[in-house]
C-alpha cells in the first residue's frame, strides 16, 4: 500500500473489525495501528 500513489489509495479504509479477536495480543494491535499511521499519515 505504501508504494501506491495517493490516487490509487483513495477510498481505502484501514479497519480492525475483521481480524482482531479477543485473544489477539494487544501489542499486535498497537503495532498494526502504529505502522498504518506511519504509512498513511
Amino acid at each position: 500500500m505504501a508504494k501506491l500513489s495517493d490516487k490509487e489509495r483513495a477510498g481505502w479504509v484501514c479497519g480492525l473489525g475483521h481480524g482482531v479477536l479477543k485473544t489477539t495480543p494487544q501489542e499486535n494491535v498497537k503495532e498494526f495501528v502504529k505502522r498504518a499511521r506511519e504509512v498513511f499519515s
